[in-house]
């Protein structure tokens, strides 16, 4: 898709744009529960009963997001992408 992803924001805001072309609420929440997972490793900042309730959310997201072909470019990507329905940054 070409979409950048080097930083927080913009991983977050390729998220969105998938949430929004898929509408899947659930790829926005798994995205926070592993971006939560990320933080807790440098602050340690969740408790163990988080740990244990996100720990499936986290998971099924990352390893969706690495499937190959998980979230296939739908033909509409291209038309919103011009109309300026997707987030960038």
């Amino acid at each position: 898709r070409g979409w950048r992803y080097q930083s927080h924001r913009a991983m977050k805001n390729a998220v969105t744009n998938l949430a929004r072309e898929y509408d899947a609420a659930g790829i926005s929440s798994g995205f926070l529960a592993a971006e939560n997972f990320h933080r807790n490793f440098f602050h340690d900042h969740m408790e163990d009963y988080e740990i244990e309730a996100d720990r499936p959310m986290a998971h099924h997201f990352v390893n969706r997001m690495l499937a190959p072909h998980a979230y296939p470019v739908s033909p509409e990507l291209s038309l919103r992408a011009k109309r300026g329905n997707l987030v960038t940054g």
